[in-house]
């Protein structure tokens, strides 16, 4: 189970003001601490070398794009051998955000229509309290990367597929009833 926002142990909090004109991108790195809450908090057994690169520039004149990447080394459980295991994420970020006091639904609609790429284009965020938290847009992003159903590299399940078919005992009823049936 995802944490909430509010309780998320990876929070770099940041006034927009701080990020308005900001010419650099920003980095994230997260302790040790904040990476074993993470990992218990998403039911996996490890997460280590937590890191987000972050740039943040105006979309339209009424929002916000946030785009980089999460990387982390995470340990997870296989599914098949529940051997725990390592993989390492690299995850794209791309998210939309506008401040509370800028969300005019008809003015951000008219804006998207000419970015927009397709019906796939998420709404934004709402920026509240003008103050937005990259670590929980990192924690949020990786994750969406985790694998519900993680498998150890070379391991394959094998399940029914390996065993011999038995034969159903209804395989003989179509053709005894086809015998059964009445002439006309």
């Amino acid at each position: 189970m995802t944490p909430s926002p509010q309780n998320m142990p990876f929070s770099r909090n940041f006034a927009m003001s701080e990020l308005r004109n900001l010419k650099r991108p920003v980095l994230l790195d997260a302790k040790p601490s904040e990476c074993a809450a993470l990992a218990a908090a998403f039911g996996i057994v490890a997460i280590r070398d937590l890191t987000a690169d972050f740039k943040i520039s105006r979309q339209t004149a009424q929002g916000w794009l946030v785009t980089g990447s999460v990387q982390a080394l995470v340990t997870q459980t296989c599914v098949v051998s529940l051997e725990p295991f390592e993989t390492a994420i690299n995850e794209p970020i791309e998210a939309r955000f506008v401040e509370s006091g800028d969300l005019r639904k008809d003015t951000y609609a008219k804006e998207t229509d000419v970015i927009a790429s397709g019906p796939e284009v998420d709404p934004p965020e709402i920026i509240e309290g003008g103050r937005l938290d990259l670590g929980v847009l990192a924690a949020e992003f990786l994750a969406l990367a985790l694998d519900p159903w993680p498998r150890k590299p070379g391991i394959e399940f094998k399940g029914h597929d390996d065993e011999p078919a038995k034969p159903s005992p209804f395989a003989g009823l179509s053709e005894k009833l086809a015998s059964r049936k009445p002439k006309d």
